[in-house]
Order: C-alpha cells, then sequence, then structure tokens
C-alpha cells in the first residue's frame, strides 16, 4: 500500500500492540534531538498548565482527573456553527471515494512524500506500522504561501471556512500566549509572539480515525510530543481517544463537549519557557464501533530560526538553561507534526 492510499485502511498492513511498556512508547516518542532535550524534565501534563501556578480562567480552563490533567479554552469566541460547518466539511471530504481524495495526495507524481496533502505517513518499510487515520494536511499561514493545489475544492464551502477559522484561531492563539508570557513574568506580552520570527507557519491538519475491527492491536495515532510551539485541538464532541501520558500511567482525555479547544504545548514552547510548559507524550486510541473527527491546528515558528530558553527567564535569580540552542528545522525533522 502505498502512502498516499494510506488512509482509513492503514492499520490493516500491519497492526502492532495498543499497549507497549511505558518505557518503549516514551522511547518511541522521544526521537530526534528537540525532544531528547524535552525528556529530562517532560512531568507529562497536557495543555498550558504553568508548572507553579495556574493559567488566568479567563484564558484556560482545566478539567480531567487528578492525574491525567488537561487545559481546554471554552470562552475562546469561535462561532459554533463555523466549527460545526467545518467538520462536517471535512467529513463529507474523507467520506468520498479513494480516488476521488488521491486528487490532492501528499505523493508528487506518486514517488516523493511530502507534508502537505492526503494520506498518511511516508511507508519506508514493509514492515512499518502505520496508523489508523484518514488525515489532510494543509499550510495555513502564511497565507501567501498556501499550496491551494491541496486543498479540496469539494465540499464548496471547504476552503472558506478553513480560511475564516485559521483567523479567528491566529486570535485565540495570540491571546494565550501573551497570557502565558504574563505567567512566565516577562517584560513584554508578545515576548513568545516574537519568538515564531518572521516566516513562522501555521498547518491544519485534518483527522478521520474510521471503526476499527481490532482497536487491541492498533492505533490511531501513535505516542509523540508535538515538536511546535502550541496546538489547537478541535476534538469530536461525542467520541473520546486521545490519550496523556503521565508517570507511567496513559490517561484519557474526554470527548469536548460544546466545542472547547483543547490547548497543547509544544516541545519548542517547553525549550523557550525552559521547562515551566512542559510538551506532553500523547497518542490516539481506536474505536471499535464509532468514526472520530478531530482538527489540530499547529503554530510553528520559522524552521531556520534558532530557538532556545528566552533570556529573561535565566540568571542568578532564575534557574539556568536546561535546554541548548536548536534550529527549529532539526527538531522538526526529528519529530512529528
Amino acid at each position: 500500500m502505498e502512502g498516499a492510499n494510506a488512509g482509513a485502511g492503514a492499520g490493516r498492513r500491519r497492526a502492532g500492540p495498543a499497549a507497549k511498556p511505558v518505557r518503549a512508547a516514551r522511547e518511541r516518542a522521544s526521537s530526534g534531538p528537540c525532544r531528547r532535550n524535552a525528556r529530562r524534565q517532560r512531568s507529562g501534563h497536557a495543555g498550558a498548565c504553568a508548572r507553579d501556578r495556574p493559567a488566568p480562567a479567563a484564558v484556560v480552563r482545566g478539567r480531567g482527573r487528578p492525574r491525567g490533567r488537561h487545559a481546554a479554552v471554552t470562552d475562546h469566541g469561535i462561532e459554533t456553527s463555523l466549527m460545526d460547518a467545518l467538520i462536517a466539511a471535512s467529513r463529507e471530504f474523507f467520506r468520498k471515494p479513494l480516488e476521488e481524495k488521491q486528487a490532492y495526495s501528499n505523493l508528487i507524481e506518486g514517488k516523493q512524500w511530502q507534508l502537505e496533502g492526503y494520506g498518511n505517513d511516508p511507508v519506508k518499510s514493509q514492515d512499518q506500522i502505520l496508523d489508523w487515520s484518514d488525515r489532510l494536511h494543509l499550510r495555513v499561514e502564511p497565507e501567501d504561501e498556501r499550496n491551494l493545489d491541496r486543498w479540496p475544492g469539494h465540499p464548496e464551502s471547504f476552503r472558506g471556512l478553513l480560511h475564516e477559522y485559521t483567523l479567528s484561531c491566529k486570535r485565540v492563539k495570540d491571546g494565550i500566549l501573551r497570557a502565558m508570557a504574563r505567567l512566565l513574568e516577562l517584560d513584554d506580552d508578545d515576548r513568545i509572539l516574537d519568538q515564531f520570527g518572521d516566516k513562522g507557519s501555521t498547518y491544519a491538519r485534518f483527522n478521520c480515525y474510521p471503526a476499527c475491527p481490532r482497536p487491541d492491536l492498533v492505533l490511531g495515532i501513535r505516542p509523540h510530543s508535538d515538536v511546535c510551539v502550541l496546538t489547537l485541538l478541535l476534538m469530536d464532541e461525542h467520541v473520546a481517544g486521545l490519550q496523556v501520558l503521565r508517570d507511567g500511567t496513559w490517561y484519557g482525555v474526554p470527548a469536548a463537549r460544546n466545542r472547547a479547544l483543547l490547548v497543547n504545548v509544544g516541545v519548542s514552547l517547553e525549550i523557550m519557557s525552559n521547562g515551566t510548559f512542559r510538551g506532553p507524550v500523547h497518542r490516539v486510541v481506536t474505536n471499535l464501533e464509532k468514526e472520530r473527527m478531530s482538527l489540530a491546528m499547529f503554530y510553528s515558528a520559522d524552521l531556520e530560526q534558532e530557538i532556545e530558553p528566552i533570556a529573561e527567564l535565566l540568571g542568578e535569580k532564575q534557574q539556568p538553561a536546561r535546554y541548548r540552542r536548536i534550529k527549529c528545522m532539526q527538531g522538526f525533522r526529528g519529530g512529528s507534526l
């Protein structure tokens, strides 16, 4: 099966155990220098939770089990009708015949894999274990660098809805990162936003997890940490599947009612904050009976830019740098959005 054909049947090629020993899960989720550094201090918290001080309730509200916390933005100001329409349009795309979806393939001329487009991970060997998911990965910012050839033209509402949603999420992301700068007691509320550089990018990834006949044998997404700065996740309202690893145990994140946005810290932000905010290891499990949909917005710094702990956080009264300087491209190649 080629990478562009992976989609819903990806896991049928070869299925691996859904529950691995914790050590193996951590090793698999920690490839690349960016993640190796982050692993030294990772606590397993999900979302934008400060190490010692909670974020303002107006920006981020945490909920969940005591040892499996996550944070969700509940008053983000994005119209529920917009979210519903975009998810409905993406669901319509995923239900189209395979040959129609392959018109937006992430394989160039059927051979060279690229991040953007429809399809799963690149297939590097016949024994490779693929995720049980259908994906559509699109770069949405900068706007003038959008590759509209990869954007589905049907349903016709898709492009306009995604554009409007992108603008709305940018406002939410900016507000969260300014609040986090205040939690870090930085002099400038825009200090974290300034770390994105001139060519920061945003990717939207639509995920469709079909019902799986053997959820005990295959995962929707393998354990990993996001390498970006911040992720805003629009989860399925009815079907749960996301799990977060903390202290050797996987904790399920409940389905998000009322279109709340889950906030996930990326490893880049972990480095910038010198470990105050942590990039959690997470995965997605499959469901025997129900399809699940989600939409992740990944906010990344300029890939040519170097990131390191923000200087204001270092010094005699603060802690020494826990992470070395790294080029974003280096971390990006070592990890996966």
